[in-house]
């Protein structure tokens, strides 16, 4: 079973680097050959008794990481196949499906899933009858409504959609390939129609709505704290009102994985209820003749816990977790020996076989890895007298330490403290609470109001620690931009410290970890160098220069709401992975919010020194960009062109845009900002002979108020440079400057 469960994770792990799927035909054909020198070698296959000098155990690998590799690429096929095509997007279409999760609410904005069941197109403004290929989950956003969306609902729209897509940058949060991994068949906006309806209200079976009246009722009896969101994260898995703030302390210290609902907390279920069912016989003897108390206690606990992951949204830990606890049951219940790495391998094959791209999580890796250690762990300190939690959280922190930095790129050296605090307090007092008070929640509403007031005293009593413990500056270094091969070698040194202490050389496996706190990212070498990288963000602007020691920002891309901020998703990321942490000039080029939303982000995270825009207004101690200011750095020249301190008030603001020219001895780079026509003439006048240059960030994204023919004669660029979003809804670029 672990040949077969490690052929399964190898496949896992190929397709994570892969470009394209592989071809069926191939795979069918290496199955079925591989398939038949199994059968001839150990089967003796149509009498033939030729034998070759393969290993079985190779074999059975290669079997199952083949077959994995087939169903993998076919599940692919499936889900890219179903996505909406490439004719309806952009297009308006009427669809009606069911909300199949918690609407998350901002203002008077909702996002939400809707699990589409019809779709009809439009014809001369009118809904035709012909029913469009396209059902499954699509992602919506329902902008200034006063509507309110439930769970449950039966919901009836006008939608405009797009395939799912995202930005695709170093560093950065690969959002299509999440988008791929929740079967997203399409994201979207709700557009005004009266024909926008709720067809019927929620059924009283539909889960999705038992936890949003859940989530009501611990808002209700706690009011409107922060600890309010992490019990619902505890209690139905409803992580969406967490705020970024709580989610950064939690990251800094290392705890972040006591907010998922993971395999304690439901063998923490399991467990309790096979203790209520022993309690019941304990007090009634007479059930003993009906049924065996372990055959009742075993039929309870699987299903509460099912129960309770089902409750928290059926997520892949809590489905991961709800597979190994049902395997423990039984094997208790046949009074059975079941190794533990059986257990796991079971668990593996079946999480991938149903989902296998549950590989393409960092939860999957993480929690897998995290039970190896312990198991190994444990079965270590079965020829010792005492069991030391103390050393085991210290080897967990150590283990998962390449794994922490590959997914997150930060460690926490604080780690090892916050959860020596964190782990018993969640696990043995804060859990336990939330889970009796959804208990009693429907029956006993006093009693849940106080355990749920109860758990919240404790979650704002660890949150004052944590605080604490992360006020140290030294408990975590940024590692993002280690590369793959740095991380290899982390790995490998982890390995060497788990081998035998007898083991000859297991020490010198430490010389590995060397080369990754004195190794730098690739810099640029050579005086007059410089790099300039434009940041896919979608509709907006965000752009790094580097030279050998400077760097500095033009535009920072847009922060449409508290949980969309280009430059916390986006420009951080960025500048960590490639080991920046220190900007000398951030240039806004003006005040829209397409251009300067994520700037606040970016000051929090990264030291910058001076801050430049055409605004003064929206930052504090922001200096003023004017045309004929001019510096060098490391060989490398800077010059404003543009505005120029006569320019009109009453011009728009985009017109008033920083236009910064870069040059060096052989290459030069122009960024213009939005300039509109206006502005080009006013370039034309008075800086035509500074104009020409070898690459042109395009005007105002493509729009047709800029990009003039005299304009781009005089640029005459060899690259020209595009920041648009994706199917945006101002249709940049225009035709005409195409």
């Amino acid at each position: 079973m672990r040949i077969v469960a490690a052929g399964f994770v190898s496949s896992a792990f190929i397709f994570q680097y892969i470009r394209e799927l592989p071809s069926i035909s191939l795979l069918c054909i290496l199955l079925f050959i591989i398939s038949l020198f199994y059968l001839i070698n150990h089967k003796k296959l149509l009498g033939c008794s030729l034998t070759f000098v393969v290993n079985k155990k190779l074999l059975i690998f290669l079997l199952s990481a083949i077959f994995s590799c087939l169903y993998t690429t076919l599940f692919a096929s499936s889900i890219i196949n179903s996505r909406i095509s490439t004719e309806l997007e952009g297009k308006d279409i009427f669809v009606e499906g069911v909300v199949v999760n918690i609407p998350e609410a901002e203002a008077d904005n909702w996002h939400f899933y809707l699990d589409v069941s019809k779709a009809r197109g439009l014809e001369n403004n009118i809904v035709s009858d012909t029913q469009i290929d396209l059902k499954g989950k699509i992602k919506l956003g329902w902008y200034r409504t006063d509507q309110l969306i439930e769970a449950g609902q039966t919901l009836h729209l006008r939608v405009r959609l797009k395939r799912p897509n995202g930005f695709m940058n170093q560093g950065g949060f690969d959002y299509e390939k999440w988008l791929f991994t929740q079967r997203v068949k399409a994201t979207g906006y709700v557009r005004k129609s009266n024909k926008n309806m709720v067809v019927s209200q929620a059924s009283w079976y539909s889960v999705d709505h038992f936890r949003e009246k859940l989530q009501k009722k611990i808002t209700l009896a706690i009011g409107d704290k922060p600890s309010t969101a992490i019990i619902s994260a505890l209690a139905i898995a409803s992580r969406g009102d967490i705020s970024d703030k709580q989610w950064s302390l939690f990251r800094q210290t290392g705890t972040s994985h006591l907010i998922a609902i993971s395999g304690l907390h439901i063998g923490m279920v399991a467990g309790f209820s096979y203790l209520l069912v022993a309690l019941i016989f304990w007090f009634f003897p007479v059930l003993y003749q009906y049924i065996p108390v372990r055959i009742a206690g075993a039929f309870l606990a699987i299903i509460l816990a099912t129960a309770y992951a089902i409750l928290a949204g059926f997520t892949l830990p809590t489905q991961r977790s709800l597979i190994m606890v049902c395997g423990v049951v039984l094997a208790l219940l046949q009074r059975q020996y079941l190794q533990p790495y059986k257990i796991l391998s079971i668990a593996i094959i079946l999480i991938l076989l149903i989902d296998p791209f549950a590989a393409m999580t960092a939860s999957f890796w993480l929690s897998f890895v995290a039970v190896i250690l312990i198991l190994l762990y444990v079965t270590k300190q079965q020829k010792k007298p005492r069991f030391s939690f103390i050393s085991l959280q210290l080897m967990l922190s150590l283990g998962m330490f390449p794994l922490t930095i590959l997914f997150f790129g930060t460690v926490s050296f604080i780690s090892p403290i916050a959860n020596l605090i964190a782990i018993p307090w969640v696990t043995i007092v804060i859990v336990p609470l939330v889970l009796l008070a959804m208990l009693f929640i429907l029956f006993a509403p006093y009693l849940s109001e106080y355990l749920l007031q109860l758990a919240s005293f404790n979650i704002d009593y660890l949150m004052k620690v944590l605080s604490y413990l992360n006020e140290f500056s030294y408990t975590s270094i940024n590692l993002h931009s280690l590369s793959a091969l740095q991380i290899f070698s982390l790995i490998i040194t982890i390995l060497f410290l788990f081998l035998p202490k007898k083991f000859p050389g297991k020490w010198l496996g430490l010389l590995l970890v060397i080369p990754v706190f004195i190794s730098h990212p690739q810099n640029i070498k050579k005086q007059g160098e410089f790099e300039y990288t434009l940041l896919d963000i979608g509709q907006g602007l965000a752009s790094v220069i580097k030279t050998k020691n400077h760097v500095l920002l033009y535009d920072v891309g847009p922060r449409v709401s508290q949980h969309f901020d280009t430059g916390r998703l986006v420009v951080v990321p960025y500048l960590k992975s490639r080991g920046i942490d220190h900007i000398n000039k951030m240039v806004i080029s003006h005040e829209d919010m397409d251009h300067r939303g994520g700037a606040s982000a970016v000051l929090k995270d990264t030291i910058i020194d001076e801050v430049i825009s055409s605004n003064m207004t929206f930052l504090p101690d922001i200096k003023k960009c004017l045309a004929g200011e001019y510096w060098q750095w490391d060989g490398v020249n800077f010059e404003f062109l543009s505005p120029d301190i006569s320019f009109n008030k009453n011009l728009s603001n985009n017109n008033f845009s920083c236009v910064l020219k870069v040059s060096n001895k052989y290459h030069s780079l122009l960024l213009v900002g939005d300039i509109e026509k206006w502005t080009e003439k006013y370039l034309l006048a008075h800086q035509y002979e500074k104009l020409k240059s070898d690459v042109l960030l395009v005007p105002h994204h493509g729009s047709q108020t800029s990009s003039t023919e005299d304009f781009l004669d005089a640029v005459d660029p060899v690259l020209a440079l595009n920041s648009r979003g994706y199917r945006n809804r101002f249709k940049h670029p225009a035709s005409v400057v195409k």
